[in-house]
Protein backbone atom coordinates (compact mmCIF):
# COMPACT_ATOMS: atom_id res chain seq x y z
CA UNK A 1 0.00 0.00 0.00
CA UNK A 2 2.76 2.17 0.73
CA UNK A 3 4.40 1.82 -2.47
CA UNK A 4 0.87 2.33 -4.36
CA UNK A 5 1.02 5.64 -2.45
CA UNK A 6 4.37 6.73 -3.22
CA UNK A 7 4.25 5.60 -6.90
CA UNK A 8 1.21 7.94 -7.39
CA UNK A 9 3.49 11.32 -7.33
CA UNK A 10 5.54 10.01 -10.42
CA UNK A 11 3.62 10.95 -13.75
CA UNK A 12 4.76 12.48 -17.31
CA UNK A 13 1.70 13.91 -19.55
CA UNK A 14 2.66 11.68 -22.48
CA UNK A 15 1.52 8.28 -19.92
CA UNK A 16 -1.58 9.77 -19.26
CA UNK A 17 -4.37 8.03 -21.40
CA UNK A 18 -5.96 4.89 -20.93
CA UNK A 19 -5.52 2.43 -22.58
CA UNK A 20 -7.59 -1.04 -23.26
CA UNK A 21 -4.56 -2.78 -21.09
CA UNK A 22 -4.87 0.32 -18.77
CA UNK A 23 -2.91 2.07 -16.99
CA UNK A 24 -0.51 3.20 -14.26
CA UNK A 25 -2.17 3.81 -10.95
CA UNK A 26 -1.12 7.16 -10.37
CA UNK A 27 -2.87 8.67 -13.83
CA UNK A 28 -5.77 7.58 -11.72
CA UNK A 29 -5.11 9.13 -9.02
CA UNK A 30 -4.20 12.53 -9.97
CA UNK A 31 -4.06 15.60 -8.16
CA UNK A 32 -7.25 16.96 -7.55
CA UNK A 33 -9.02 13.89 -8.11
CA UNK A 34 -12.13 13.03 -5.78
CA UNK A 35 -12.37 9.90 -4.61
CA UNK A 36 -15.59 7.81 -3.28
CA UNK A 37 -16.19 4.41 -2.56
CA UNK A 38 -18.87 2.69 -4.20
CA UNK A 39 -19.32 -0.55 -3.22
CA UNK A 40 -17.39 -3.62 -1.59
CA UNK A 41 -17.31 -6.85 -3.10
CA UNK A 42 -15.80 -10.42 -3.36
CA UNK A 43 -12.97 -9.32 -5.88
CA UNK A 44 -11.48 -11.52 -8.87
CA UNK A 45 -10.68 -15.55 -8.60
CA UNK A 46 -8.36 -15.26 -10.96
CA UNK A 47 -4.90 -12.95 -9.46
CA UNK A 48 -1.74 -14.03 -7.78
CA UNK A 49 -3.34 -14.19 -4.50
CA UNK A 50 -6.83 -15.15 -3.16
CA UNK A 51 -8.50 -11.72 -2.86
CA UNK A 52 -10.08 -10.70 0.72
CA UNK A 53 -11.96 -8.34 -1.02
CA UNK A 54 -12.25 -5.65 -3.61
CA UNK A 55 -12.74 -2.09 -3.24
CA UNK A 56 -14.71 0.03 -6.26
CA UNK A 57 -14.88 3.79 -6.32
CA UNK A 58 -15.53 6.49 -8.36
CA UNK A 59 -13.00 8.71 -9.16
CA UNK A 60 -13.80 12.03 -10.76
CA UNK A 61 -11.77 15.07 -11.97
CA UNK A 62 -12.98 18.95 -11.17
CA UNK A 63 -11.55 20.48 -14.44
CA UNK A 64 -10.20 19.14 -17.80
CA UNK A 65 -6.38 20.14 -17.46
CA UNK A 66 -6.39 17.93 -14.50
CA UNK A 67 -8.21 14.68 -15.99
CA UNK A 68 -7.47 11.03 -16.89
CA UNK A 69 -7.04 10.71 -20.48
CA UNK A 70 -8.58 8.42 -22.85
CA UNK A 71 -6.59 6.76 -25.53
CA UNK A 72 -7.59 9.78 -28.15
CA UNK A 73 -6.60 12.03 -25.42
CA UNK A 74 -10.03 13.20 -24.41
CA UNK A 75 -10.42 14.16 -21.04
CA UNK A 76 -12.43 11.60 -18.62
CA UNK A 77 -14.52 13.55 -15.95
CA UNK A 78 -15.49 10.14 -13.97
CA UNK A 79 -14.70 6.53 -13.75
CA UNK A 80 -15.14 3.47 -11.62
CA UNK A 81 -12.17 1.10 -10.36
CA UNK A 82 -11.54 -1.76 -8.40
CA UNK A 83 -8.56 -2.63 -6.17
CA UNK A 84 -8.38 -5.95 -5.12
CA UNK A 85 -6.91 -6.85 -1.44
CA UNK A 86 -5.03 -10.06 -0.51
CA UNK A 87 -5.98 -11.25 2.97
CA UNK A 88 -2.61 -10.46 4.04
CA UNK A 89 -3.16 -6.58 2.62
CA UNK A 90 -1.34 -6.50 -0.64
CA UNK A 91 -2.71 -4.30 -3.15
CA UNK A 92 -2.67 -7.21 -5.85
CA UNK A 93 -2.02 -6.53 -9.36
CA UNK A 94 -5.60 -6.66 -11.85
CA UNK A 95 -4.28 -4.57 -14.98
CA UNK A 96 -2.04 -6.00 -17.53
CA UNK A 97 -0.81 -1.98 -16.72
CA UNK A 98 -1.12 -0.53 -13.28
CA UNK A 99 -2.88 -2.65 -10.25
CA UNK A 100 -6.70 -1.14 -10.92
CA UNK A 101 -9.33 -2.51 -12.33
CA UNK A 102 -11.10 -0.19 -14.75
CA UNK A 103 -14.64 -0.11 -15.11
CA UNK A 104 -15.06 0.54 -19.03
CA UNK A 105 -18.39 1.18 -19.22
CA UNK A 106 -18.70 3.69 -16.13
CA UNK A 107 -16.20 6.47 -18.01
CA UNK A 108 -18.43 9.86 -18.24
CA UNK A 109 -17.22 12.90 -20.79
CA UNK A 110 -19.90 14.80 -19.23
CA UNK A 111 -18.16 18.08 -18.19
Amino acid sequence: MQDLCESIRDRTMEANRLRPAGIEDQYVFAPLAQVEVTGVDIGREDLVKPVMERVWMKVSYPVPTQALRDENGTPIKSLRVGINVSSDEYVLKAGVIGNLEIDFESISYNW
